[in-house]
């Protein structure tokens, strides 16, 4: 017996039951992990008798480990059913646990916020594009010219632009609670990012950071405003991918998965994949809004 509650648009609560028999079918299971964890003089690791691993370990510690088997065996298909859109690990708390008794828990879990979505084909067409049209000579800071632009390098300029303001007109309509979590994440992944790049220059990152006289967590803090832009942005390219159906055919995902893995073979390929996947799907979703 499951139910769930919204407890924000970030988090949901899950209570759950699970009877006896299900409790105990994961009984040997966690006595044969035991087994393999227990060293004991005068037994064979794994080999340990059950009743000795009861007075090692305690019959109560015991069931905390059958008890956290038995919701990681029902958990999945509590996800699914509820359509729960689960990110992070959840909180779970054993609110009932006893021998011969039923077992009760409960999880908090936090969840991708339904975005509600503007008219955003109405929003990309009015976003417009400036027309941009350099000086026939720029100089640099060091007084010389700047060639100017070819074609095609001025309509990439121009699509960039395009899709800076579209991209700023959606954040500006759609507002909606982001996820501590997934900002987190972000903050994360631009720190590896800056570390990535002051690491290729020959240079260590703690040593950057004190040559600049900053903290991680302060430089954290600087970025954790764009990080939640970035987040916010994500979530609603994601859903206008779903709501239009993008899809990205095989054989293309398939192609610069193997590139991205030939060029960069420490990454897996589960990662190549979900990477690729995100940057073809959200450039499709910009060519879609740029032609309405």
């Amino acid at each position: 017996m499951v139910s769930v509650k919204n407890l924000s648009d970030t988090e949901v609560e899950i209570r759950g039951e699970i009877n006896v028999a299900d409790l105990e079918s994961h009984r040997k299971g966690v006595i044969e992990k035991l087994q393999e964890r227990v060293d004991l003089p005068g037994f064979r690791k794994g080999h340990v008798p059950e009743n000795i691993i009861r007075e090692r370990v305690g019959p109560i510690a015991i069931l905390e480990d059958m008890a956290i088997e038995a919701i990681k065996s029902v958990y999945p298909a509590i996800i699914v059913e509820h359509k729960i859109a689960a990110i992070d690990r959840p909180e779970v708390t054993l609110t009932k646990i006893a021998e011969g008794s039923s077992l009760e828990f409960v999880i908090k879990q936090a969840v991708i916020p339904k975005v509600k979505l503007p008219d955003y084909k109405d929003i990309a067409k009015k976003a417009g594009v400036e027309v941009i049209e350099p000086a026939e000579s720029e100089k640099d800071a060091e007084g010389k010219e700047v060639p100017k632009p070819t074609p095609e390098q001025l309509e990439q300029i121009k699509q960039n632009k395009k899709r800076e303001r579209i991209s700023d007109a959606m954040l500006e309509n759609c507002k909606f609670i982001v996820p501590p979590v997934m900002v987190e994440r972000q903050l994360d992944a631009f720190m590896d990012e800056m570390s990535a790049r002051v690491e290729s220059m020959g240079m260590k990152f703690d040593d950057y950071i004190k040559a600049m006289k900053r903290e991680k967590a302060s430089l954290r803090d600087d970025l954790r405003v764009e990080a939640e832009k970035r987040v916010r942005l994500s979530l609603i390219l994601d859903t206008i991918a779903m709501e239009e159906k993008v899809e990205i055919p095989k054989e293309e995902l398939d192609k610069e998965v193997g590139f991205l893995i030939k060029h960069n073979p420490e990454v897996s390929e589960t990662d190549a994949r979900s990477y690729i996947h995100g940057i073809l799907r959200t450039q499709r979703v910009f060519t879609l809004l740029e032609s309405v």
